[in-house]
């Protein structure tokens, strides 16, 4: 195993024994999933979307145990549980995206009476809930991390429309955002974890012949199983992935970390590498794009105008200018019918002229990632 995959064991590790003097906040997490109703009536209030917010309320005393429970945890440290077999389930990861859809709904609500701080800092909550999801998991806890984030990003997106905000809480949600960004568990840290957790359930299966069969029936390897032959080759190719993923993404699509077809162990329990970085990168696109939405508000606020470009924005706004991630170059900006729009390129580093994603698309669309900001909100 390799220095590096040893020194990050070594740091979850620490993790864990300070958090076992401690309280985790991951306890307070999976008590709130237990404490969610069978089937939650947020579940539905989200399905029927916001144009039934003004009938939030019931849905939201519902699951209001499960809310205070949670936000409990919120100002905890948090390591999600190890996941130590090939065939361990993880329906918590599940319960906290339900978790999301109540917090989502809960803002509706509180945006419906106009207590727009309250509406704020129930995405908030859900922003600090989908990155604790990736705090010391593999790549699954991170997707599932992503897809919670994504919740709060659409809904905080319009609540800045909207919000009747004071310039106090716009700054205020910035400086959260760009605090968000450098606490985000980066792609690479996740695939490290993802060799450490992936090597204790290959050496787990080692020791367990009756299981070992149907999972490498499973996994499509043949008998004779290695577990050191595996690793030996998981080692390499994780070590690669690792370096790999801390390039700038043009760079990472112009060097993919190809796996070799013999080597089938790799082939079959190796993660997409390529589709994870997409929404990895997408997701910092979109943290981005909010940072400027929030900043271009707060423009508009002091100047009652638009910046001529985004750089207005820097240092007075921003400390620094915001790069597009899939390319490295500043976000595109222009202002059409009184509104602001800021938009990244997305996986095909092309200039789609501003065409959003497409809802539900998944990893091959390949439009641009589009914020808009309207001048005036909406009561």
């Amino acid at each position: 195993m390799s220095t590096r995959m040893v020194a990050t064991g070594v740091a979850v590790c620490l993790a864990l024994a300070v958090l076992g003097r401690a309280e985790n906040a991951f306890e307070h997490y999976q008590r709130a999933v237990d404490l969610l109703p069978v089937e939650p009536r947020t579940d539905a209030a989200f399905e029927d979307g916001r144009e039934l917010a003004p009938e939030a309320a019931w849905a939201v005393k519902d699951a209001q145990a499960a809310l205070d429970e949670l936000r409990l945890g919120l100002a905890l440290p948090c390591v999600m549980p190890a996941v130590t077999s090939f065939d361990q389930p993880l329906p918590y990861l599940a319960g906290f995206r339900r978790l999301g859809r109540a917090l989502v709904v809960e803002g509706w609500m509180y945006e419906d009476k106009g207590e727009w701080a309250h509406a704020c800092q129930s995405y908030r909550d859900l922003l600090k809930l989908g990155q604790d999801t990736a705090r010391g998991g593999g790549l699954i806890h991170k997707l599932v991390s992503i897809a919670v984030e994504g919740l709060a990003w659409r809904e905080l997106e319009q609540w800045v429309s909207r919000a009747m905000a004071r310039e106090a809480e716009l700054r205020e949600l910035l400086g959260l955002l760009q605090k968000f960004e450098r606490n985000e568990v980066s792609y690479a840290d996740v695939l490290q974890r993802e060799f450490e957790l992936t090597g204790i359930a290959v050496r787990r299966l080692a020791a367990d012949p009756k299981g070992q069969e149907a999972t490498l029936k499973e996994l499509g390897l043949k008998p004779g199983f290695s577990a050191e032959d595996v690793l030996g080759q998981l080692d390499g190719y994780f070590g690669q992935a690792v370096k790999w993923a801390r390039k700038p993404y043009p760079e990472a699509c112009a060097q993919p970390v190809v796996v070799a077809a013999e080597d089938r162990a790799a082939q079959a329990l190796m993660p997409a590498f390529k589709r994870a970085l997409d929404q990895v990168t997408r997701n910092t696109a979109r943290c981005r794009g909010m940072q400027l939405l929030v900043a271009l508000k707060l423009y508009r606020l002091r100047q009652q105008t638009w910046p001529a470009d985004l750089r207005a924005l820097v240092p007075e706004v921003i400390p620094q200018p915001l790069t597009d991630p899939f390319t490295g170059e500043p976000f595109h900006y222009r202002v059409e019918d009184n509104r602001a729009m800021v938009y990244s390129l997305g996986p095909n580093q092309r200039d789609d002229g501003g065409v959003p994603l497409r809802a539900g698309a998944g990893h091959r669309q390949t439009s641009d990632i589009v914020f808009v900001l309207a001048a005036v909100p909406r009561r």
